[in-house]
C-alpha cells in the first residue's frame, strides 16, 4: 500500500496524543541527564584532586528533544483547510504508529536513564 486518506481531526489527535508522551517521556530522561552529568562531574573533579591521571570527559548521552517534529505536523493540520489528509506510508509510520528515523535512538536513551540498576 502506498498511502491512506485519514481523517484530519482523528490524525491531529493522534499527533496530539504522540507529542504529549514523547515530551513526558523526553522531561523524564531530561532530569535523569543532569543528574548523571552532576554525578560524573564530581567525579571528574574528586579523581583531579587524587588520580596522577584521569579523564575529562563525561560520559552521559544528552536526550534529544524531538517536540518540534510533531509541532510542526500538527500546524500543517492545523492550517489544512482538507478534512481528509492523504498520508504515505513513512508518514503513516511517523505520525500514527509513532516510529520516526530518531525513534530508536531515542528509546535506547529512555532505556538507559530509567533502567533500574
Amino acid at each position: 500500500m502506498q498511502g491512506v486518506k485519514i481523517d484530519k481531526a482523528r490524525l491531529l489527535d493522534k499527533l496530539i496524543e504522540n507529542r504529549g508522551e514523547h515530551r513526558a517521556r523526553y522531561i523524564e530522561i531530561e532530569v535523569a541527564y543532569r543528574k548523571k552529568v552532576v554525578e560524573e562531574c564530581y567525579e571528574v573533579i574528586k579523581n583531579a584532586e587524587n588520580a596522577e591521571k584521569f579523564s575529562r570527559c563525561l560520559k552521559a548521552v544528552e536526550p534529544q528533544d524531538h517536540t518540534e517534529d510533531y509541532d510542526k505536523a500538527i500546524l500543517m493540520l492545523e492550517y489544512s483547510t482538507e478534512d481528509t489528509v492523504e498520508l504515505a506510508a513513512y508518514e503513516f509510520d511517523n505520525f500514527i504508529l509513532d516510529k520516526w528515523e530518531w525513534s530508536n535512538a531515542f528509546g535506547d536513551t529512555y532505556s538507559a536513564y530509567t533502567a533500574t540498576p
